[in-house]
């Protein structure tokens, strides 16, 4: 029985395949069709694929930002209710301070949420380059950064009447430092409590702006703009540096 079973396995497995040429070729040429469509395939933009992380990142980080400047906002006039004017025109620098690092704050978890859940490889698989998508958030980041910051402004001199120097100054430098305290602690460790550590970071900038303008108050006069100015052009520029070390770090490893 045995014997018989293993004759008519061999005698069935020995035999020529059987194919018809015209169907051969056929299979050949769709397979062939299939494979020029998806080499053609048109690769996304850089501008195209900015435009589509708008609506699909921006939103989530732009309602977060814009929440907790409001709820932020709301805790302060509802603690000091009618002394809130009075109290926002003798501490503008720390009302300011605290508002600019808080939106770094905001911002900063977006950065690193390859990193938080695992996701370097996908992203390492994608047409764009690492540096293309840390670009791209950057860019998406930086727009909800700017509408916050000139909402910021737009309040506050509705709210106190003061210069629009100072106000643009005293904003713009504590983001400055603070982002760039934040972009290096990201270049400078590969940590899963990197945000923690910028978090914390930004935290203590606060205290120590706040410390700082009770002992040196003068600091905060109109002669002084010009060295916030100076600070800020300086702050601006190792910004910029500390983005391109991030980029080329990002294109050989991914830290985020």
């Amino acid at each position: 029985m045995n014997k018989k079973l293993c004759l008519d396995l061999k005698k069935a497995l020995n035999t020529s395949a059987v194919y018809h040429e015209e169907q051969l070729e056929k299979t050949i040429s769709l397979a062939n069709s299939e494979y020029q469509k998806h080499r053609s395939r048109e690769r996304i933009g850089y501008l195209e694929f900015l435009f589509r992380q708008i609506p699909f990142m921006g939103r989530r980080i732009w309602l977060f930002q814009g929440s907790i400047l409001i709820l932020m906002w709301l805790l302060l006039t509802t603690i000091f209710q009618e002394d809130f004017k009075y109290i926002a025109a003798r501490h503008v620098p720390d009302l300011l301070c605290l508002s600019a690092i808080f939106i770094t704050m905001t911002g900063v978890p977006f950065l690193c949420r390859s990193y938080k859940y695992k996701m370097q490889e996908v992203e390492t698989a994608a047409f764009m380059s690492m540096s293309g998508l840390l670009s791209v958030r950057l860019i998406v980041i930086g727009l909800g950064d700017g509408i916050f910051l000139l909402a910021v402004s737009l309040v506050t001199f509705s709210k106190v009447s003061i210069s629009t120097a100072l106000v643009i100054f005293y904003l713009m430098l504590p983001f400055l430092v603070s982002c760039c305290g934040c972009i290096f602690i990201l270049r400078s460790s590969r940590s899963q409590y990197n945000v923690f550590t910028c978090e914390i970071f930004c935290l203590l900038i606060l205290l120590l702006q706040f410390l700082f303008h009770t002992s040196v108050p003068q600091a905060y006069h109109q002669a002084a703009l010009t060295g916030w100015i100076m600070l800020s052009v300086f702050f601006a520029a190792v910004l910029a540096f500390q983005i391109y070390k991030l980029m080329v770090k990002f294109n050989r490893i991914c830290v985020c």
